[in-house]
């Protein structure tokens, strides 16, 4: 049986890090970020019609994934904070033939803070304190969602990956 996993977290949490370190761990998968969805560059406009727009592609392309046969692991990473965002993405999927395994990424402040130095090693000191407000502003909600929580704050990128396979084996 096809398995989704849905792989979400805070901006600089390490999501698309897992997602294509799993990607190339399983067989036959694939790998969807939301981001690809509605990437806008440096000029990101979060009005309510490219939302949409991007949970429209999301479903599109989840829908294309668990339809090819030639895919057994739908990888999907994004910053899902929101529970009935994931409900409707879920919703409007057509094949419900499929394992859901529906992981969230939170970690401490100065994890995120160590973080988003390494992905922006040149970000200014009120930029990097507005990404990380930004983040934890979001991480707040990732308590409170349905899904199965991995703190990575004190793991390595392998020992969460490792966190991830033990979810998905063990729950076939």
């Amino acid at each position: 049986m096809k398995k989704l996993i849905f792989i979400s977290g805070a901006m600089s949490i390490g999501k698309t890090t897992i997602a294509k370190m799993l990607v190339n761990r399983l067989e036959k998968s694939v790998m969807l970020d939301g981001d690809w969805c509605w990437e806008q560059g440096d000029n990101w406009n979060y009005c309510q019609e490219n939302k949409d727009m991007a949970v429209d592609n999301i479903c599109y392309l989840l829908n294309s994934f668990l339809k090819n046969n030639n895919f057994n692991n739908v990888i999907f990473s994004w910053v899902l904070h929101l529970q009935e965002t994931r409900d409707f993405i879920l919703e409007k999927l057509r094949n419900k033939e499929f394992r859901f395994y529906d992981i969230s990424l939170i970690a401490n402040e100065q994890t995120i803070r160590d973080r988003q130095k390494v992905r922006n090693p040149n970000i200014g000191v009120n930029e990097l304190e507005q990404a990380v407000t930004n983040s934890m502003d979001k991480m707040k909600y990732y308590h409170r969602l349905k899904t199965i929580k991995i703190d990575v704050s004190n793991l390595n990128k392998n020992e969460v990956l490792s966190a991830v396979l033990e979810i998905i084996m063990n729950r076939l």
